[in-house]
């Protein structure tokens, strides 16, 4: 069995039941390979993406990027955690954004384990943007909760017809154009969005402009940008 150089993990002994209970440990990024095999795959997410979420970037939190729940060594579970900071009213706040919790069938029992050191940080602002609804539901029960329950679908807008309503409005998804425009913080958010998973477009207009942060989804009947930050 190749030894998890990434997590130390202790294992706890019923002795009624002789049974080694599972353990929940930090998962750092060099283990993403074992994560994407054993838990990921399945779910057909492109491998470069799923290895995105797994790559702290913006907040030394330690270099760990989410939980592992294991089995005599073995990873049977995973929580991924991104942690970020936000200035909100001249005020830093913490963020610690949920995603990827996937356990094996035969351990769903064990999932909540992964979400206990989570709630612990009493310091972060926790939330999870696209949940699905059993873990909408399970979240609820933990005391979280629903911000939105919904989605505003706006259609595409033919560019001339754009351009007839609004001459003097522009848009560029020109990276080096955006830099040019955009003040230090909001450089900063453009920044640290830059890769091959999020996109971004800026509209302006007289000195005035407007950030849209997105990411494009194609695996539906038809595809659509799903906007992070305006």
């Amino acid at each position: 069995m190749e030894k998890i150089k990434s997590a130390i993990c202790h294992f706890v002994r019923v002795p009624k039941l002789g049974y080694v209970m599972p353990n929940v440990c930090k998962i750092k990024p060099a283990l993403f390979p074992q994560i994407y095999t054993n838990l990921l795959e399945e779910w057909n997410d492109p491998i470069e993406y799923a290895r995105s979420q797994f790559n702290p970037r913006w907040v030394d939190c330690g270099g760990y990027c989410g939980y592992g729940l294991f089995d005599r060594g073995q990873l049977v579970g995973v929580l991924g955690v991104i942690f970020s900071e936000r200035t909100i009213d001249g005020k830093q706040v913490k963020f610690c954004n949920l995603h990827n919790w996937v356990v094996k069938d035969s351990f769903r029992g064990w999932s909540v384990f992964l979400m206990r050191p989570v709630l612990r940080k009493h310091d972060y602002t926790i939330v999870d943007h696209t949940p699905n609804r059993k873990v909408f539901d399970i979240s609820r029960k933990l005391g979280f909760k629903c911000l939105e329950s919904g989605l505003r679908l706006l259609p595409q807008i033919p560019v001339k017809e754009f351009r007839k309503a609004r001459p003097n409005l522009w848009a560029t998804t020109d990276e080096h154009r955006i830099r040019e425009i955009l003040n230090p913080l909001d450089r900063k958010r453009f920044e640290d969005h830059q890769g091959e998973v999020c996109h971004s477009c800026l509209i302006f207009r007289e000195g005035r402009y407007c950030l849209i942060i997105y990411t494009r989804v194609e695996e539906h009947w038809i595809p659509y940008c799903y906007v992070h930050y305006i």
